[in-house]
């Protein structure tokens, strides 16, 4: 019986860590944002219906492309008509996702803008749609 239990429990790790693998997810590196317009970061697919994508920003960088400690947020929105919101750096954001690209299979794109519209920034992080 224990063995049996316990062969359970694998598969079913197993099957979660397989599950979490599949999410669709994007990592940038240095991603120019513009300081005054909407910048395509990048896409992922989505693995499942879903109304929200997370985006995590680990580093910014001055127009110089040098870590600056005075950046610390830009805007960030999924799709052109999406809602944008304010993602800070160092913290995972969750990010709606219009109804037009909730299905499973639809590629979702990532879209920032500067928060300060005087300053260039480049980027690093991840993008996660689920």
């Amino acid at each position: 019986m224990n063995k049996k239990r316990l062969v359970l429990l694998v598969l079913l790790f197993s099957f979660s860590i397989v599950g979490t693998c599949l999410a669709g997810e994007l990592s940038f590196n240095k991603k120019f944002v513009d300081s005054n317009s909407w910048t395509l970061i990048g896409s992922a697919v989505k693995d499942s219906y879903g109304s929200y994508g997370e985006v995590r920003i680990l580093k910014m960088y001055n127009a110089n492309q040098e870590e600056d400690a005075d950046y610390k947020k830009l805007k960030v929105k999924a799709a052109p008509n999406g809602e944008q919101t304010l993602a800070y750096k160092g913290r995972w954001c969750e990010v709606s996702i219009p109804l037009a690209y909730q299905l499973e299979g639809t590629s979702i794109q990532l879209f920032g803008m500067g928060n300060d519209s005087t300053l260039d920034c480049y980027i690093t992080g991840y993008w996660n749609v689920h």
